[in-house]
């Protein structure tokens, strides 16, 4: 079972499981060894599971976020947290007061909720910003589609490098370091389309799930509009720990930051001082 929709959802099936076998073998109400047994016997193999596939490899980078490590830890704290259900509903199906119905309410529960973040578009997260700058599209343009500068204006960035030779275009990769609450991350960013000097798509080339980023330029009398929009997905076991209700915050955040760095460019590429 390499799916995690597909763990996490066998793993809350054993309530139901257990009272379904339970009551066909007329165990049910009654104080029985079997019953024990049989509770105790799923409850464990339960367990082996969240101790056998959700236990995160070691991080290779001491005091580096890793993506795989951090989502496989999130898988298992997925795990873990179906594991707690079980528990939870198994205690309403043994004496002294057996109430197996509880126990298929709250495992119909967990199970609809996990089968309620499978489809990727309930996990899709995504933002549009806009700015105005007062320079030429070409001149926007070319600042803001060399990555290297985003360490300049964008909140977070602390350092940007172009990993790739030759001038900037399809193919070209940088690699971004970003300073976040848990500790520092490392992505590459990879453009994809380049329309200069209006159009620029890139996504995010080692990050397990997938993105994509568009900055556009236009000329107007006023300047010009940059405008900037992003798409991702979080994380199936993300979502199971409510992160899929907090997308909007999570969005929010993203906006934010965005605008933040826009004010910053708008200041910097609108000042004299930038010799541009």
């Amino acid at each position: 079972m390499k799916s995690q929709p597909v763990r996490v959802i066998a793993l809350l099936l054993v309530p139901v499981i257990a009272v379904a076998i339970a009551s066909a073998a007329g165990w049910e109400g009654q104080v029985s060894d079997s019953w024990y047994f049989l509770v105790g016997g799923l409850s464990l193999a339960g367990i082996v599971v969240i101790v056998a596939v959700g236990r995160p490899p070691r991080a290779e980078v001491v005091g580096r976020v890793d993506e795989r490590v951090q989502m496989q830890s999130n898988d298992s704290s997925a795990l873990f947290l179906a594991g707690l259900i079980d528990l939870l509903a198994l205690l309403f199906a043994v004496r002294p007061r057996p109430h197996p119905q509880v126990t298929l309410i709250i495992s119909a529960t967990a199970i609809l909720w996990a089968l309620a973040w499978i489809p990727a578009w309930m996990r899709r997260i995504g933002i549009r910003t806009s700015v105005v700058i007062d320079r030429d599209p070409a001149t926007v343009f070319a600042f803001v589609s060399d990555f290297r500068n985003e360490a300049k204006y964008q909140p977070g960035i602390s350092a940007v490098e172009k990993i790739t030779d030759g001038p900037i275009g399809p193919g070209t990769q940088f690699r971004t370091r970003v300073e976040l609450p848990n500790g520092p991350f490392e992505g590459v960013d990879e453009i994809v389309d380049y329309e200069p000097p209006y159009r620029v798509t890139s996504r995010v080339a080692n990050a397990l799930r997938a993105n994509v980023g568009v900055l556009t330029c236009e000329a107007v009398p006023e300047g010009t509009p940059l405008r900037y929009s992003f798409e991702s997905e979080i994380s199936y076991s993300n979502a199971l720990l409510l992160q899929g209700l907090m997308r909007w915050l999570m969005t929010m955040d993203m906006r934010s930051r965005r605008n933040a760095g826009w004010a910053r460019l708008k200041r910097l590429l609108e000042s004299q001082a930038t010799g541009l």
